[in-house]
């Protein structure tokens, strides 16, 4: 079962998720009527974007989707959802290391939906191993080079780059505010 904590999922720049949707679609769980379970497609995707964001090597998750996946989705919903949240290449790829595990069959239709293009898929190669499990090629690395292995897993690239120069100011203003406090404190003393 999903327990979420986060407020979102995403770091450094979001995705056009509907959380509000997640709550409306969720149902209460057995015996606890205070604790809410999203949906299967919800939980689905809330597992793929976790396990991108960790460049799938969060080890549940390929076992989650897999019973996921087994809990009779609704496609169609799921495949909707995934290109609003702009989830569609993070989900092949999660599909991908599923199948290349051989854990469970993956939908053929799921897939095909999820494919984002040999363009795409070109740029994924070369950080992720499509086709084996697991599908991280290397060690998960924060900071500028998680920034370069997350920018082709993002369907929305132009809000990423937008986002992340935002986040790149704010940043620098960090830093410039902490430099002028520290050469303020020398000078006083």
């Amino acid at each position: 079962m999903l327990l979420e904590v986060h407020t979102q999922l995403d770091k450094v720049v979001s995705r056009p998720i509907d959380y509000g949707g997640i709550f409306a679609r969720a149902h209460p769980a057995p015996g606890c009527p205070g604790f809410l379970l999203p949906s299967p497609e919800d939980h689905t995707l809330l597992v793929v974007l976790h396990a991108a964001n960790t460049e799938f090597g969060h080890a549940p998750a390929p076992r989650d989707l897999a019973l996921l996946l087994c809990s009779g989705l609704d496609h169609a919903a799921l495949i909707e959802r995934v290109s609003r949240w702009r989830l569609r290449t993070a989900m092949f790829v999660a599909l991908s290391e599923l199948r290349s595990a051989a854990v469970v069959n993956v939908p053929a239709d799921l897939l095909k939906a999820c494919d984002p293009g040999r363009l795409r898929l070109s740029v994924v190669g070369r950080f992720y191993r499509l086709g084996r499990f697991p599908v991280a090629n290397g060690t998960m690395r924060l900071g500028w080079p998680w920034i370069v292995r997350q920018t082709p897993l993002r369907d929305d690239l132009a809000a990423w780059c937008v986002g992340l120069v935002r986040y790149a100011g704010l940043r620098i203003a960090e830093r410039l505010i902490l430099f002028a406090r520290r050469s303020w404190k020398v000078r006083c003393l």
